[in-house]
């Protein structure tokens, strides 16, 4: 008798421990997909991410660029414009004055005739001259960006400029590592940058394996295609990805099949527990009935009795008096693992969420400073170009006049100039507010500026503001100290790039591309 328990007991839990392989592993195949589909969701958002920092990082240097060469342009063009009045040999301290690495100026036949340069003038640099002559477009050349401006008479002023601190900036922000090195893909994921046509990596968390070939790190080409899903093999460990070309550029989300397992088999250990507790309950209560039958000798009729195998038969008087807990177990089985999929699902979409929520945030806070980065940039250059104008007018006092003012805006790109005296009056202006008067009440927007009219400061920079009599929307003016005599030389600006970084700046931008389903 004792035996016959023992082989009923181990037959028992053969049985359940086969119900529960089968179980775990139709639940691994299907929790692990699900895991999957998870983290393609997740590839995408953060990809798209990518994505848009690379983009958006790429504007920025195109627009620094443009700005760069704008300022530049309108430097010679000042410097010609006060040049064409007051004709100097000595282009060294004019080029020191204006923060220019080089200064020439060419007869109508297009040769030097005064120069800050000591050094012989090369075959290589006429060349450039010539490039510049024939496009009337900056050149570059030996880190240096040379600008052009009509002096009359045929002559011509070309000015170069220092870019070597330009284009670390630029290359700091083409460097993938700015855009991708904070973007995860779940808890130990990331994005690798690979040039789809060399097959190099460009960005990798790992240092050390920038610039070496995919194939030296075991990842096949023919994986690195656009829209691929799927299992890269690299280093004997597994890793789950998805690859997106943007320009020529491959970028891959990874994450390494540890993570994307982990919690699949979480779920899965939480379910057959379920499973095993419900199993081993209906287990030892059909055998408590059966015993109950056998203690009270009730004989098993052969219309009760289904032989199935040799030794398996089916008890119907046994099923029906188990009906109801069967049923029980099979709610509880059902209601458990549809509660757990739903706390999974949640999850899922709290993560999700967080993930959106984290992408609109960096974007959010990298064009602040972005915008930071731009506003110190175009204040310093603007404060510069006020300085130099203050300095054209101590230099030649003739340029204190109206229609002279007007010439002298246009070859600035500027809006306005405004002289004003120590008393904080206009003397001299380009436009129509010529008995304008520095206000004497704090709130107003030009009361600041009465620090620089009595010299307790040399220069200052209001921020652009929004100001509705201009059809450009915002306005910015710079006061500078006056050289020729006390007061003060102002000048207004129309920054049209700070204005598109302003408008990006905004909530309401930030959330345009972020929506919460998908």
């Amino acid at each position: 008798m004792q035996n016959r328990r023992m082989k009923k007991i181990i037959w028992d839990s053969i049985l359940i421990m086969l119900v529960l392989v089968i179980l775990g592993g139709v639940l691994y195949l299907v929790q692990t997909r699900f895991s999957m589909r998870q983290q393609e969701e997740n590839f995408e958002l953060e990809l798209d991410l990518a994505e848009r920092k690379l983009a958006a990082n790429q504007t920025t240097v195109t627009e620094s660029r443009a700005s760069f060469d704008a300022f530049s342009q309108a430097k010679a063009d000042t410097l010609a414009y006060y040049y064409r009045a007051h004709a100097t040999d000595d282009l060294a301290r004019e080029a020191e004055e204006w923060e220019l690495k080089e200064l020439y100026v060419l007869d109508m036949d297009h040769k030097i005739v005064a120069s800050n340069r000591t050094a012989e003038i090369t075959r290589e640099l006429e060349q450039t001259f010539e490039d510049l002559i024939k496009t009337q477009q900056p050149v570059d050349a030996d880190m240096t960006a040379y600008y052009i401006a009509r002096l009359g008479d045929g002559r011509i002023l070309i000015a170069g400029r220092d870019l070597q601190n330009e284009y670390d900036y630029e290359n700091s922000l083409l460097d993938p590592k700015t855009a991708l090195s904070d973007v995860r893909i779940g808890n130990t994921g990331y994005i690798v940058a690979v040039d789809s046509n060399e097959g190099v990596i460009t960005y990798h968390p790992q240092k050390e394996l920038i610039g070496k070939s995919v194939e030296e790190v075991g990842i096949s080409r023919r994986h690195l295609v656009d829209d691929y899903y799927g299992w890269i093999t690299r280093q004997d460990r597994q890793f789950y990805c998805h690859c997106k070309q943007t320009g020529d550029t491959i970028l891959i989300a990874t994450i390494p099949e540890t993570e994307v397992k982990s919690y699949s088999i979480r779920k899965i250990e939480m379910i057959l527990a379920m499973f095993a507790v419900i199993l081993i309950i209906i287990v030892t209560y059909v055998n408590m009935i059966h015993g109950d039958r056998l203690k009270n000798h009730q004989h098993q009729n052969e219309k009760d009795v289904i032989q199935i195998g040799k030794h398996l038969y089916f008890d119907k008087i046994l099923a029906g008096k188990c009906k109801n807990i069967l049923v029980i177990g099979i709610v509880l089985i059902f209601c458990s693992s549809y509660y757990i999929q739903w706390l999974s699902i949640l999850s899922a979409q709290t993560v999700s969420f967080d993930n959106k929520l984290k992408a609109m945030n960096i974007v959010f806070d990298e064009n602040k400073a972005t915008l930071s980065e731009l506003e110190n940039g175009y204040n310093n250059e603007y404060a510069r170009r006020a300085e130099n104008i203050a300095a054209l007018i101590s230099h030649e006092p003739s340029l204190l006049d109206d229609n002279k003012m007007m010439d002298l805006t246009k070859r600035a790109q500027i809006e306005s100039i405004y002289v004003f005296d120590d008393q904080g009056k206009v003397e001299v202006t380009n436009t129509a507010y010529k008995d304008f008067t520095l206000s004497r009440k704090e709130e107003d927007q030009s009361y600041a500026f009465w620090d620089v009219v009595k010299g307790y400061k040399t220069v200052l920079v209001q921020e652009a503001m929004e100001d509705d009599t201009t059809e450009h929307g915002y306005m910015q003016y710079i006061g500078v100290a006056r050289q020729d005599a006390p007061g003060m030389v102002q000048i207004a600006v129309a920054p049209k790039r700070l204005q598109a970084r302003i408008k990006t700046t905004k909530l309401t931008y930030a959330l345009h591309d972020v929506a919460v389903e998908n």
